[in-house]
């Protein structure tokens, strides 16, 4: 069961849990009833969840009978609203758990006798440590394979140190990325020039020695920035998707690259090439907007394929966009702005995203707003006064 989506599971995967006599572990606990509305109650509920969190990650099923640990029956938890039971332990975690916790998962799912079973998939968590705090308990858990325990002072030491580290590795995996397509090494060969480099990377990849199945990858191979179609292959790195040449009467190149981490990196040359018989160096805002709306859309649900959880960071780059202006779509003349960009490079602030299904038309419009000061105006006139996006014919 362990490894296999929540939202895919059924009666069949919960019987085997007594078939097999699987045992409880580091990723696995089971509890007969859900946790009351009393107070010693609802503090193990919780420490349960942030130990998971603060560890390895696991499942925590209601609904099962174990005797020293090993499941014996799916009993079901009889007479209850699945529904409010859910809304019950997700409003605990939200009030209990401090820092929110994200990316976690809480279903119902139908044992073979006709009772609910509620599973909790809680992944590791990327701002570990989380603290209960509870009506004036305050405690840090963890957990090792005979259960949870509270962390002592070098434990917790160690947590927060593993912490920054992972958020140091996010940022430095984009440097060395973007110092890789300067210098020449991308995966395909990139002509001089002004570049779009969009990277999506979740944070769980920067756990040590982790790797994921490109196996939908492969399947569905998922478009590079700005292309209408594409070819695709293995390389050393995992899975390429890519189109275009450097012949300047070709289609410019533009490639994704889908790393055996999971991270992803798009890398477009045509969007911000100078194009036409009087070519300007010119951002043309709509297009370049609703490239990266659509792709990072696209690259999320590209996660969620490959099982791969939130938090995510996107990150966006402009290389070699010096003296380039913006183009005004929502004017009649379609102006351009009046203050040319004073950078070489914009590497515009990452964007924590949540939810993967979350709306990226408004959780990149912060990164657009910064690009678009750059170039002097206060916001994307691609967005309304309200933040709601603009519709384009």
């Amino acid at each position: 069961m362990i490894g296999k989506p929540i939202a895919a599971l059924t009666a069949a995967d919960l019987d085997l849990l007594v078939t097999n006599s699987v045992p409880e572990g580091h990723e696995l606990e089971y509890k007969r009833e859900l946790p009351s509305g009393k107070l010693d109650s609802r503090k193990e509920f919780l420490a349960d969840v942030s130990a998971f969190a603060n560890t390895r990650g696991g499942h925590l099923i209601y609904g099962v009978d174990e005797v020293q640990g090993v499941a014996t029956e799916i009993c079901g938890l009889t007479g209850i609203d699945r529904d409010k039971e859910i809304a019950r332990l997700q409003g605990m975690l939200e009030t209990g758990i401090e820092p929110r916790l994200v990316g976690h998962t809480i279903r119902a799912v139908d044992s073979s006798n006709g009772s609910p079973v509620i599973v909790l998939h809680i992944p590791v968590s990327w701002a570990r440590p989380h603290v209960v705090r509870l009506e004036g308990h305050w405690r840090f858990y963890v957990r090792d394979s005979s259960g949870k325990h509270p962390l002592d002072v070098g434990e917790l030491r160690s947590l927060f140190g593993e912490t920054d580290a992972v958020a140091a590795r996010a940022r430095g995996f984009r440097a060395e990325r973007l110092s890789r397509v300067l210098g020449g090494e991308a995966p395909l060969t990139l002509p001089e020039g002004p570049k779009l480099v969009l990277h999506v990377v979740p944070v769980q990849a920067f756990a040590p020695a982790y790797t994921v199945d490109l196996a939908p990858v492969v399947a569905k191979r998922p478009k590079p920035l700005y292309a209408s179609s594409w070819n695709h292959r293995r390389n050393f790195d995992g899975f390429l998707t890519f189109a275009g040449s450097t012949d300047p009467n070709d289609r410019l190149p533009t490639y994704l690259q889908v790393f055996r981490n999971g991270c992803l990196e798009s890398v477009d040359c045509y969007l911000l090439a100078p194009h036409g018989p009087r070519p300007r160096r010119i951002i043309p805002s709509t297009a370049l907007e609703e490239e990266l709306i659509e792709c990072c859309a696209l690259y999320l649900r590209t996660l969620s394929d490959l099982r791969i959880g939130p938090p995510v960071l996107i990150m966006i780059t402009l290389l070699g966009v010096k003296g380039f202006e913006i183009a005004f779509r929502d004017s009649p003349s379609y102006d351009f702005s009046q203050h040319p960009i004073e950078k070489e490079d914009l590497l515009l602030p990452e964007i924590l995203v949540e939810d993967l299904a979350a709306d990226t038309a408004r959780i990149l419009r912060p990164a657009f707003d910064m690009l678009w000061n750059a170039c002097g105006p206060s916001r994307s006139f691609n967005y309304d006064e309200n933040g709601e996006r603009i519709k384009r014919s």
